[in-house]
């Protein structure tokens, strides 16, 4: 949590990056996306057997997080109508 903290007042001091609503919020989100990255590197590593096994069953759990929020319309790119309707992981 210490982190987190850490990581948005450098964010909002040192780089003047503009929260736009409450800042007690993002730092609830923060905290919140911190630890359920934890636990799905824990439920992750506890699945597999060797570490080589851990790091192929990777891009597919990180690769659905970043491309859910992701619209690729706007780019010309209409092949990707899941985008919309994706979930965030």
């Amino acid at each position: 949590m210490v982190q987190a903290l850490l990581l948005l007042l450098i964010g909002i001091l040192v780089f003047h990056i503009s929260v736009v609503g409450n800042v007690l919020l993002a730092f609830i989100v923060i905290a919140l996306l911190a630890v359920v990255s934890q636990a799905m590197g824990i439920l992750l590593s506890s699945t597999a057997r060797r570490e080589a096994q851990a790091i192929q069953v990777l891009p597919f759990v990180i690769l659905p997080a970043f491309s859910g929020p992701l619209r690729l319309s706007h780019r010309g790119f209409a092949r990707f109508p899941t985008s919309y309707h994706r979930p965030l992981l």
